[in-house]
């Protein structure tokens, strides 16, 4: 082995162990202060789905205080342009995503017919591989009625126009 190679089988496990400094917690006569634990880019990416000649059934997990209603993510697919065609957006890793909950617990938003609703897909792009300037596009699946919702029935799928993550 060289040396430069021993250096680094030795420098690279201790760098792994040194972390940043934490403030110490703050006395009752201290001044105040923030520490950041994390930093992550949030996407969101406002939809209007309109239905045809008949109702749509999406289930919503959340709202927030202008009333949006958010996708849940079993209802909806972030997928990237690949050279096999359009393809689920790549995780490196399992784990929750954003409206994570299941389908007997979502609320139901029903998109009457000949009309439309804004939705809000939101991902985090720490929890997938993307690259700047990617082609994205949102797939949401509704179903006909509550009940075919809630049962996972025979699903609609719904393609999103393509957008390019910045």
């Amino acid at each position: 082995m060289t040396v430069r190679r021993v250096l680094i089988a030795i420098i690279l496990p201790c760098l792994a162990c040194i972390q940043t400094p934490r403030a110490s917690e703050p006395s009752a006569s201290s001044t105040p202060s923030i520490e950041i634990g994390r930093v992550r880019t949030l996407f969101r990416v406002a939809l209007d789905i309109r239905a045809g000649d008949t109702a749509l059934v999406i289930p919503v997990c959340d709202t927030d205080a202008l009333e949006e209603l958010f996708l849940c993510s079993l209802a909806s697919e972030l997928q990237v342009q690949s050279s096999q065609g359009w393809v689920p957006a790549p995780t490196p890793r399992v784990g929750p995503l954003l409206g994570g909950i299941s389908l007997d617990r979502a609320k139901a938003s029903v998109v009457q017919p000949g009309s439309s609703t804004r939705f809000v897909f939101q991902f985090a792009k720490h929890v997938y591989v993307l690259g700047k300037g990617q082609q994205l596009r949102v797939v949401v699946h509704a179903w006909p009625d509550e009940v075919a919702m809630r049962s996972n029935g025979p699903k609609i799928h719904i393609e999103g126009p393509v957008f390019t993550l910045p």
